[in-house]
C-alpha cells in the first residue's frame, strides 16, 4: 500500500503593494496563513502541523505538491517555502518529494524568464537529483517541459513483492504570459512523456500531478447563480484530449490543486475506438493548506489531502482520499479529518462478471465488502486470490460483529471433523479409519465427501493400499495431474446415495466441486458454489481452500505421484453470492467434542449438585449452535444416556429437576434423529427442548 501526502497552494509570498491597498486597513502583507513575529511567512507551523498528524505517522512514501508554492513568483517567495521543505526532508528524509509549479508561479513582470525564480527553487531543493528528478528539462526555454517523472519502490515485505509507484508532474501554467489562456498541458510534453513512458512495466500505480482541474467543479464559484451559467475559465483546456491520453497510458490519480478547495470524482472514459477503455481514473484536488483567509471561501478551511493506494489486482487499485482539515481554532495548531471518499480505479471489468482479484484473501474481501455498500447479492460471482495464505480479514462479520480467526477454525472444524484427527489429512490411513467410524451428522460435511469411499465397497477390505486411496475422490483427482490434462483432476461433492436416496437427513452443500489446475510446478485451485455466502462462509471456504490447496500441493500430490508442487491461485465461483447481515454459522459445540470421560465427569459433578453450572453452559452454547445448517445429535444423545445412568444408580439425593431435564436433552436429540424434509423445524424444535432444560436446570 503507498501512502501520499498531497500538498498545494502553499503560498508563500508577500502582497504587492497594489494589492495591499485593496485589503483592510491593518491587514498582514504576508500570504501565507501563518506569520512569524517578523510579518513574514512561518513555514515551520506548517511542518509541524504535518509531522503531529496521525494520518502521517511514520511518514508518507511520497509528497507531492502541485503548485502554487509562492505568491508572485519571484526570488523572494521561496526563501521561506525552501524552509519549509528543509524541514519536511528532515523529519521524513525517506520521503521523495515532487514540486510543480502553479500559476502563483509565473512572474508576470518578467520579460522572458517568467519560471526562472522557481526553476532555481527546485534545482536546489533536488540538488544532484535534479535532472534524475526533471529528466526532459536541459535547459530553462522551453517552460512546457518542466516535467517530474520519479519513481517510488516499496521494498517487499510481510510477504508482499516490491511495488512501484511513477509519478509524472506537468506545467499546466507553462502558456500563461500576463492573464492569456487556454490553460492546457502541452502537446508537445505528453510526447515526449510518452517516450519514457515505453520502457515502464505496467503493473505499476501511476500518477499524473498539474496544478489546474480537469473537471467542472460540483459547486459554484460564487454565491451568484448566474455564475454557474458561465464557463470555469481557469479548467484545463485540452482536458478532454488529456483524459484520453492517461487512460491509454494506465493513469490511475490525478492531482491537482488551484481553486483552494478539496475536490474528488472518479471519471470513466468509454472509446470504442480504444481496447483500453472504460478505464477508471480516480481525480483529486486538494485545498489550499496555506494561503491567508481572504483567498478562500468563508466556510473553507485550510486542508489537505492523505491518500493511500492499495493493490486489488495486477492493473487495479482502490484509492482511498483523506482530506485534512488544518484548525487553527487551537494551540498546537492540529489536522483532522474532515472527509473521506474512495474509489475503485484501473481498466474496466467485464461486463455482467462481478470480478474480485487481489493478491491476499483479506484484501480480496475488503474489496468485496465496500461493493456490498450498494449491492447486497450477485449473480456470477467470482473472487481470485493469487497467495495462498490465510491473512484473517477484519470484515468478517457474524450477527453484523466482527468475527476472530478462531471461529472460521471452527466452522471449518464442521466442514472437516476428520482433519484435525488426522495431522492434517496426512495419514489417510487414519482417514479411512476415522470416516467410517464417524457418526452421521446433520451438517456441511465436506470430508467425508472429499475424502471418503463409497459405504460397504469391497475396496474397503481390501490391502491394495494404492486402490484404496483412489477410490477417495479428492485422490482421484491428484492422480490424473500425471496425465497432460488438467480436466480430469477434479472432485465432485455430489454423492447420489445421501443426496438422491437418502430421506433428506443430510443438506446439499453449497460447494459443489474442486478443479485441481496444475501450472508447471504451480497447482491452482478452482472450487464451484452453487451459492456463497460472503460475510462468513467466504473466509471460511477460503480458509478451506487454503488448507486442501497447501495439502494437495505438497503431501497429497506427493502420495499419488511422488512430487510436490508449490502452491498457487485460489479461485472461487458462484452462480449466487450474497453478504448476509446474520449468516448461520456451523460451529462444532463443545459438548459434541468431549470424549465419554469427560461427559461423565460433567455427568457426576451435576448429580453432586456442584456442575450444574457447567451443563447449563455446555446446554446454553449447543442451543445457540443449533440450526438448519448444524443439527448433530451425538453429544446430546451421550450425554442423555450417561446423566441417565448416572441419575439411576446414585445413592446420594439428585437435584429433583436433573432428571426432566435429562428428558428434555434426549427429546432435543431425538428430534434431531427425527428430521428428515424440514430441517428448519427439526432444529426449532430441538433447541426448544434444550431451553426447557435449561430452565428447569436453572431452578435450583
Amino acid at each position: 500500500m503507498f501512502r501520499v501526502l498531497h500538498l498545494s497552494d502553499l503560498h508563500f509570498g508577500q502582497l504587492t503593494a497594489e494589492q495591499l491597498q485593496k485589503q483592510k486597513p491593518g491587514h498582514t502583507k504576508c500570504t501565507h496563513k501563518f506569520v512569524g513575529s517578523d510579518g513574514r511567512s512561518d513555514p515551520l507551523t506548517l511542518a509541524g502541523i504535518l509531522k503531529r498528524d496521525p494520518e502521517l505517522h511514520g511518514g508518507p512514501d511520497i509528497v507531492i505538491v502541485t503548485g502554487d508554492i509562492g505568491w508572485t513568483g519571484v526570488a523572494d517567495d521561496y526563501v521561506e517555502a525552501r524552509a519549509f521543505f528543509n524541514a519536511l526532508q528532515n523529519q521524513w528524509a525517506k520521503s521523495p518529494l515532487v514540486v510543480i509549479p502553479g500559476n502563483h508561479d509565473v512572474d508576470r513582470n518578467a520579460p522572458t524568464a517568467r519560471q526562472t525564480a522557481f526553476l532555481k527553487f527546485v534545482r536546489e531543493l533536488h540538488g544532484d537529483q535534479f535532472n534524475k528528478a526533471y529528466p526532459l528539462l536541459n535547459d530553462d526555454s522551453d517552460r512546457t517541459l518542466i516535467v517530474s517523472f520519479q519513481e517510488h519502490t516499496l521494498p517487499a515485505k510481510d510477504g508482499r513483492s516490491a511495488e512501484t509507484m511513477l509519478v509524472v508532474g506537468v506545467n499546466s501554467a507553462a502558456a500563461l504570459e500576463d492573464k492569456s489562456l487556454p490553460i492546457e498541458v502541452a502537446a508537445s510534453a505528453l510526447a515526449r512523456i510518452e517516450e519514457l513512458l515505453r520502457s515502464r512495466p505496467r503493473g505499476e500505480f501511476r500518477i499524473f500531478a498539474l496544478h489546474h482541474h480537469l473537471l467542472p467543479f460540483t459547486e459554484p464559484r460564487s454565491s451568484d447563480p448566474a455564475d454557474m451559467e458561465r464557463a470555469d475559465p481557469t479548467i484545463v483546456g485540452n482536458s478532454a484530449r488529456l483524459q484520453s491520453w492517461l487512460a491509454k497510458h494506465d493513469f490511475s490519480l490525478v492531482l491537482h490543486g488551484h481553486r483552494h478547495k478539496f475536490h474528488g470524482r472518479s471519471d470513466t472514459l468509454w472509446r470504442k475506438s480504444d481496447p483500453q477503455s472504460g478505464r477508471t481514473v480516480l481525480i483529486a484536488g486538494a485545498g489550499s493548506a496555506g494561503v491567508f483567509d481572504d483567498e478562500r471561501e468563508q466556510s473553507e478551511p485550510l486542508s489537505y489531502n492523505v491518500i493511500h493506494a492499495t493493490r486489488l489486482s495486477l492493473r487495479r487499485w482502490n484509492v482511498d482520499a483523506c482530506v485534512q482539515e488544518i484548525s487553527h481554532n487551537d494551540i498546537p495548531v492540529t489536522a483532522s479529518t474532515q472527509f473521506r471518499y474512495s474509489a475503485e480505479v484501473g481498466p474496466r471489468q467485464s461486463g455482467g462478471l462481478y470480478l474480485f482479484e487481489a493478491e491476499y484473501m483479506d484484501d480480496c474481501h475488503r474489496a468485496i465488502q465496500r461493493r456490498t455498500q450498494k449491492l447486497g447479492w450477485f449473480p456470477t460471482f467470482v473472487s481470485i486470490v493469487d497467495t495462498c495464505e490465510y491473512r484473517h480479514p477484519s470484515t468478517a462479520v457474524l450477527d453484523e460483529a466482527p468475527v476472530d480467526a478462531s471461529e472460521v477454525m471452527r466452522s471449518f472444524k464442521a466442514l472437516h471433523p476428520e482433519h484435525a484427527l488426522t495431522e492434517n489429512w496426512t495419514e489417510l490411513g487414519a482417514v479411512d479409519s476415522i470416516l467410517k467410524a464417524m457418526p452421521q451428522r446433520y451438517q456441511f460435511q465436506h470430508g467425508p465427501r472429499m475424502f471418503g469411499t463409497p459405504h460397504g465397497h469391497p475396496s474397503l477390505l481390501s490391502e491394495e493400499i494404492n486402490r484404496r486411496l483412489l477410490l477417495r475422490p479428492i485422490m482421484r483427482a491428484l492422480d490424473q495431474l500425471k496425465t497432460a490434462s488438467n480436466a480430469h483432476a477434479y472432485v465432485s461433492l455430489y454423492r447420489p446415495e445421501v443426496d438422491v436416496l437418502s430421506s433428506g437427513d443430510e443438506p446439499f452443500p453449497s460447494l459443489m466441486s474442486l478443479q485441481f489446475l496444475k501450472k508447471d510446478d504451480r497447482l491452482d485451485l478452482v472450487a464451484t458454489f452453487r451459492k456463497i455466502e460472503l460475510s462468513f462462509w467466504w473466509v471460511v471456504n477460503m480458509y478451506e481452500a487454503i488448507r486442501l490447496l497447501e495439502w494437495a500441493a505438497g503431501d497429497g500430490s506427493e502420495a499419488v505421484r511422488g512430487a510436490r508442487y508449490k502452491p498457487g491461485s485460489i479461485t472461487f465461483f458462484a452462480a449466487l453470492a450474497e453478504w448476509k447481515k446474520e449468516p448461520a454459522p456451523s460451529f462444532t459445540a463443545k459438548l459434541d467434542e468431549m470424549d465419554l470421560g469427560a461427559l461423565t465427569c460433567v455427568a457426576l459433578s451435576a448429580v453432586k449438585d456442584t456442575g450444574i453450572g457447567t451443563v447449563i453452559e455446555l446446554l446454553e452454547e449447543k442451543e445457540s449452535r443449533t440450526n438448519a445448517q448444524n443439527l448433530d445429535s451425538g453429544g446430546l444423545q451421550r450425554f442423555a444416556q450417561i446423566l441417565g445412568a448416572v441419575i439411576g444408580q446414585a445413592i446420594i439425593a439428585v437435584p429433583p429437576q436433573l432428571r426432566p431435564a435429562c428428558d428434555k436433552i434426549a427429546n432435543a436429540a431425538q428430534q434431531i434423529e427425527t428430521a428428515i424434509d424440514r430441517p428448519a423445524d427439526a432444529a426449532r424444535r430441538s433447541a426448544a427442548s434444550l431451553r426447557e432444560a435449561i430452565a428447569l436446570l436453572k431452578q435450583a
